[in-house]
Protein backbone atom coordinates (compact mmCIF):
# COMPACT_ATOMS: atom_id res chain seq x y z
CA UNK A 1 0.00 0.00 0.00
CA UNK A 2 1.30 3.49 -0.98
CA UNK A 3 -0.28 5.69 1.36
CA UNK A 4 1.39 9.29 0.17
CA UNK A 5 1.31 12.48 1.62
CA UNK A 6 -1.24 13.18 4.47
CA UNK A 7 -1.59 17.24 4.64
CA UNK A 8 -3.23 18.57 8.11
CA UNK A 9 -5.56 21.37 7.51
CA UNK A 10 -4.96 24.59 9.44
CA UNK A 11 -8.52 24.78 9.98
CA UNK A 12 -8.33 21.46 11.95
CA UNK A 13 -8.78 20.95 15.73
CA UNK A 14 -6.07 18.78 16.03
CA UNK A 15 -2.36 19.39 15.66
CA UNK A 16 0.30 16.93 15.36
CA UNK A 17 3.29 18.60 17.36
CA UNK A 18 6.35 18.68 15.32
CA UNK A 19 10.09 17.62 16.40
CA UNK A 20 12.18 20.22 17.90
CA UNK A 21 15.35 21.34 17.26
CA UNK A 22 18.23 19.25 19.28
CA UNK A 23 19.95 22.63 20.26
CA UNK A 24 16.22 23.11 22.17
CA UNK A 25 14.91 22.81 25.39
CA UNK A 26 12.33 18.97 25.55
CA UNK A 27 9.57 21.05 26.29
CA UNK A 28 6.07 20.85 24.90
CA UNK A 29 2.49 21.89 24.38
CA UNK A 30 -0.38 19.59 25.27
CA UNK A 31 -3.35 20.28 23.41
CA UNK A 32 -6.78 20.96 25.25
CA UNK A 33 -10.38 19.99 24.54
CA UNK A 34 -13.05 20.60 27.17
CA UNK A 35 -15.51 17.62 28.22
CA UNK A 36 -18.29 19.31 26.05
CA UNK A 37 -16.23 20.25 22.74
CA UNK A 38 -18.24 18.12 20.64
CA UNK A 39 -17.77 19.91 16.70
CA UNK A 40 -14.06 19.17 17.21
CA UNK A 41 -12.48 17.59 13.88
CA UNK A 42 -9.06 16.13 12.89
CA UNK A 43 -8.81 17.85 9.09
CA UNK A 44 -6.96 16.36 6.38
CA UNK A 45 -6.17 15.40 2.66
CA UNK A 46 -4.44 12.61 1.40
CA UNK A 47 -3.20 11.57 -1.80
CA UNK A 48 -5.62 8.44 -2.45
CA UNK A 49 -8.63 7.17 -0.85
CA UNK A 50 -8.15 5.35 2.53
CA UNK A 51 -9.92 4.23 5.50
CA UNK A 52 -8.85 6.30 8.62
CA UNK A 53 -9.52 6.57 12.08
CA UNK A 54 -8.72 8.46 15.58
CA UNK A 55 -8.14 5.96 18.76
CA UNK A 56 -8.56 6.95 21.86
CA UNK A 57 -6.54 5.24 24.72
CA UNK A 58 -5.63 6.17 28.52
CA UNK A 59 -2.14 6.27 30.21
CA UNK A 60 -2.76 2.47 30.29
CA UNK A 61 -2.78 1.85 26.51
CA UNK A 62 -6.34 0.46 27.39
CA UNK A 63 -8.74 1.84 23.75
CA UNK A 64 -11.59 3.98 25.20
CA UNK A 65 -13.03 5.77 22.06
CA UNK A 66 -12.87 5.05 18.45
CA UNK A 67 -13.68 8.02 15.42
CA UNK A 68 -14.24 6.63 11.83
CA UNK A 69 -13.30 9.35 8.64
CA UNK A 70 -15.86 10.77 6.54
CA UNK A 71 -14.68 11.16 2.94
CA UNK A 72 -15.39 14.82 1.64
CA UNK A 73 -15.03 14.01 -1.73
CA UNK A 74 -12.21 14.99 -4.31
CA UNK A 75 -10.48 18.85 -4.33
CA UNK A 76 -7.84 19.26 -7.15
CA UNK A 77 -7.30 15.74 -6.98
CA UNK A 78 -6.88 15.53 -3.28
CA UNK A 79 -9.29 13.14 -0.99
CA UNK A 80 -10.19 15.43 1.29
CA UNK A 81 -11.27 13.81 4.84
CA UNK A 82 -12.41 14.96 8.76
CA UNK A 83 -12.94 12.57 11.33
CA UNK A 84 -14.57 13.75 14.88
CA UNK A 85 -12.60 13.92 18.00
CA UNK A 86 -12.99 11.22 20.19
CA UNK A 87 -14.00 12.87 23.76
CA UNK A 88 -12.35 11.39 26.78
CA UNK A 89 -14.94 10.72 29.61
CA UNK A 90 -13.39 12.08 32.75
CA UNK A 91 -10.53 15.17 32.21
CA UNK A 92 -6.75 14.07 32.55
CA UNK A 93 -4.00 13.34 29.67
CA UNK A 94 -4.76 10.89 26.93
CA UNK A 95 -3.34 9.33 23.80
CA UNK A 96 -4.68 9.99 20.31
CA UNK A 97 -3.70 7.95 17.22
CA UNK A 98 -4.44 8.53 13.30
CA UNK A 99 -4.58 4.66 12.16
CA UNK A 100 -5.19 4.10 8.42
CA UNK A 101 -6.83 0.38 7.56
CA UNK A 102 -4.11 -1.94 5.80
CA UNK A 103 -5.89 -4.92 4.74
CA UNK A 104 -7.60 -6.77 8.46
CA UNK A 105 -4.75 -4.74 10.26
CA UNK A 106 -4.80 -0.40 11.01
CA UNK A 107 -1.66 1.41 11.00
CA UNK A 108 -0.55 3.99 12.92
CA UNK A 109 1.18 6.66 11.74
CA UNK A 110 0.45 9.78 13.88
CA UNK A 111 0.67 10.57 17.35
CA UNK A 112 -0.27 12.54 19.97
CA UNK A 113 -1.24 13.56 23.98
CA UNK A 114 -3.60 15.92 24.28
CA UNK A 115 -5.52 17.21 27.92
CA UNK A 116 -9.32 17.14 28.63
CA UNK A 117 -10.51 20.10 31.12
CA UNK A 118 -13.97 20.94 32.44
CA UNK A 119 -15.79 23.14 31.18
CA UNK A 120 -15.01 25.50 33.78
CA UNK A 121 -10.77 25.66 33.51
CA UNK A 122 -12.00 25.50 29.50
CA UNK A 123 -13.98 28.79 29.92
CA UNK A 124 -11.15 30.40 32.25
CA UNK A 125 -7.55 29.19 30.74
CA UNK A 126 -8.60 28.92 27.07
CA UNK A 127 -10.31 30.70 23.83
CA UNK A 128 -12.83 28.34 21.48
CA UNK A 129 -12.32 29.64 18.15
CA UNK A 130 -15.34 28.75 15.55
CA UNK A 131 -14.92 29.76 12.12
CA UNK A 132 -16.46 29.68 8.62
CA UNK A 133 -16.01 31.33 5.51
CA UNK A 134 -17.93 32.78 2.48
CA UNK A 135 -16.93 30.67 -0.10
CA UNK A 136 -15.24 26.95 -0.02
CA UNK A 137 -11.84 26.63 0.89
CA UNK A 138 -8.66 24.90 2.30
CA UNK A 139 -10.54 21.83 1.27
CA UNK A 140 -13.85 22.57 3.79
CA UNK A 141 -17.12 22.52 2.41
CA UNK A 142 -17.65 25.69 4.04
CA UNK A 143 -20.99 26.06 1.46
CA UNK A 144 -22.52 23.37 3.28
CA UNK A 145 -22.46 25.10 6.76
CA UNK A 146 -19.53 23.42 7.90
CA UNK A 147 -17.70 25.09 11.25
CA UNK A 148 -13.99 24.67 11.85
CA UNK A 149 -13.47 25.15 15.65
CA UNK A 150 -10.11 25.06 17.23
CA UNK A 151 -9.60 25.57 21.45
CA UNK A 152 -5.89 26.88 22.59
CA UNK A 153 -4.42 28.47 25.64
CA UNK A 154 -5.00 32.21 25.76
CA UNK A 155 -7.48 35.17 26.88
CA UNK A 156 -8.02 38.61 26.12
CA UNK A 157 -5.86 40.49 29.35
CA UNK A 158 -7.30 43.58 30.45
CA UNK A 159 -4.75 45.72 29.79
CA UNK A 160 -4.79 45.01 26.11
CA UNK A 161 -7.91 47.35 26.06
CA UNK A 162 -6.91 50.83 23.76
CA UNK A 163 -9.29 53.22 22.36
CA UNK A 164 -9.02 54.17 18.51
CA UNK A 165 -11.33 56.93 16.93
CA UNK A 166 -12.05 57.53 12.92
CA UNK A 167 -12.37 61.41 12.46
CA UNK A 168 -13.17 63.74 9.54
CA UNK A 169 -12.49 67.48 10.20
CA UNK A 170 -11.04 70.50 8.60
CA UNK A 171 -9.09 73.72 9.45
CA UNK A 172 -10.59 76.91 8.57
CA UNK A 173 -8.54 79.80 7.15
CA UNK A 174 -7.52 80.84 10.79
CA UNK A 175 -6.84 77.09 11.20
CA UNK A 176 -8.66 76.53 13.46
CA UNK A 177 -10.11 72.65 13.66
CA UNK A 178 -13.44 71.80 13.02
CA UNK A 179 -14.67 68.56 13.36
CA UNK A 180 -17.00 66.93 10.76
CA UNK A 181 -18.01 63.40 12.16
CA UNK A 182 -15.96 60.64 14.09
CA UNK A 183 -16.54 56.83 14.99
CA UNK A 184 -14.47 56.04 18.50
CA UNK A 185 -13.92 52.31 18.61
CA UNK A 186 -12.12 49.74 20.68
CA UNK A 187 -9.39 47.51 20.09
CA UNK A 188 -8.06 44.84 21.67
CA UNK A 189 -5.10 42.38 21.93
CA UNK A 190 -6.07 38.72 21.91
CA UNK A 191 -2.68 36.74 23.06
CA UNK A 192 -2.30 32.72 23.09
CA UNK A 193 0.02 31.19 25.46
CA UNK A 194 0.59 31.53 29.29
CA UNK A 195 3.47 31.73 31.42
CA UNK A 196 4.89 28.27 29.26
CA UNK A 197 3.78 29.72 26.01
CA UNK A 198 2.34 27.81 22.78
CA UNK A 199 3.99 26.17 19.68
CA UNK A 200 4.74 28.34 16.18
CA UNK A 201 1.92 26.28 14.68
CA UNK A 202 -0.45 27.94 16.97
CA UNK A 203 0.43 31.19 15.37
CA UNK A 204 0.50 30.23 12.46
CA UNK A 205 -3.09 28.58 12.74
CA UNK A 206 -4.51 32.14 13.91
CA UNK A 207 -3.28 34.02 11.31
CA UNK A 208 -5.05 31.23 9.33
CA UNK A 209 -8.23 31.60 11.22
CA UNK A 210 -8.33 35.23 11.03
CA UNK A 211 -8.23 35.34 7.03
CA UNK A 212 -12.13 33.67 7.57
CA UNK A 213 -15.06 35.77 6.72
CA UNK A 214 -17.03 35.11 9.94
CA UNK A 215 -14.86 34.36 13.19
CA UNK A 216 -16.53 34.38 16.44
CA UNK A 217 -14.32 33.56 19.46
CA UNK A 218 -15.39 32.33 23.29
CA UNK A 219 -13.69 33.17 26.35
CA UNK A 220 -14.96 34.14 29.84
CA UNK A 221 -17.50 37.33 29.10
CA UNK A 222 -16.74 37.04 25.31
CA UNK A 223 -19.48 34.80 24.58
CA UNK A 224 -19.43 34.09 20.86
CA UNK A 225 -18.22 37.21 20.13
CA UNK A 226 -17.83 38.01 16.52
CA UNK A 227 -14.25 39.47 15.60
CA UNK A 228 -11.81 40.70 12.40
CA UNK A 229 -8.09 41.37 12.64
CA UNK A 230 -7.27 44.81 13.04
CA UNK A 231 -6.12 46.94 9.88
CA UNK A 232 -4.11 43.69 8.62
CA UNK A 233 -2.57 42.98 11.59
CA UNK A 234 -0.39 39.68 12.04
CA UNK A 235 -0.02 37.41 15.32
CA UNK A 236 3.49 39.03 16.42
CA UNK A 237 5.62 36.12 18.29
CA UNK A 238 7.47 36.89 21.82
CA UNK A 239 10.28 34.69 22.84
CA UNK A 240 10.17 33.53 26.54
CA UNK A 241 13.84 32.24 26.81
CA UNK A 242 16.58 31.42 24.44
CA UNK A 243 16.47 27.80 22.88
CA UNK A 244 12.95 27.57 24.05
CA UNK A 245 10.31 26.03 21.39
CA UNK A 246 7.40 27.81 23.08
CA UNK A 247 6.28 31.57 22.38
CA UNK A 248 3.64 33.86 23.22
CA UNK A 249 1.71 35.05 20.44
CA UNK A 250 -0.26 38.56 19.93
CA UNK A 251 -2.78 40.17 17.84
CA UNK A 252 -5.15 43.48 17.60
CA UNK A 253 -8.31 42.46 17.17
CA UNK A 254 -12.22 44.20 16.78
CA UNK A 255 -15.73 43.33 18.04
CA UNK A 256 -17.83 43.37 15.30
CA UNK A 257 -21.13 44.17 17.12
CA UNK A 258 -24.35 42.97 16.07
CA UNK A 259 -27.72 44.93 16.48
CA UNK A 260 -30.49 43.75 17.12
CA UNK A 261 -32.08 46.26 15.09
CA UNK A 262 -30.41 45.65 11.77
CA UNK A 263 -31.78 41.89 11.89
CA UNK A 264 -35.20 43.13 12.64
CA UNK A 265 -35.18 45.38 9.33
CA UNK A 266 -33.48 43.21 6.89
Amino acid sequence: MVLGEIYISPFSSLTFDKITHPFEECVGYIQKFALSDSGMFLRFTSDSAHDFRLRLSDEYGSILSVSDSENLGTIDRLHSYRIPVPIAPDCGIYGLELQVRYGADRITFLKTCVEFISDEEAMNTTILFEATNKFDDWFIPFGEGDVAEWRITGGLPKNGFESAVIQNSFRDQRIRSHQLSQKPYTLKTLVLGDCFGVPIWAGEKLNFFLSLSDVRITYREEKKARIVRSEGEAPAMTGIADYYPLYIFKCRIEEQIEHPYYYANE
